[in-house]
């Protein structure tokens, strides 16, 4: 019996892989594309609305928690 997928993984350009290959001396770290404020705005607000439809679907069940976690440098307004 196959066990049943708990996580699957968000398509992302900033994913990397489970499996320990990472490098990130092998990784480019700064973006392609600079689509400026407004784009990233609208990125943003896509992201939460999809974000509150999948918790709303737990809250739902009332058996599952999201935890987030947001790394950055200091004082890079993670509050």
């Amino acid at each position: 019996m196959a066990k049943p997928i708990l996580f699957e993984p968000v398509a992302s350009p900033y994913l990397v892989p489970f499996d320990g290959s990472f490098k990130i001396k092998k990784t480019q770290t700064d973006p392609d594309e600079h689509d400026g404020k407004e784009a990233n705005a609208e990125a943003l607000a896509k992201s939460v609305e999809k974000l509150a439809k999948l918790q709303g679907k737990l809250y739902a069940n009332d058996r599952y928690s999201v935890l987030l976690i947001f790394q950055a440098l200091d004082a890079a307004g993670k509050d």
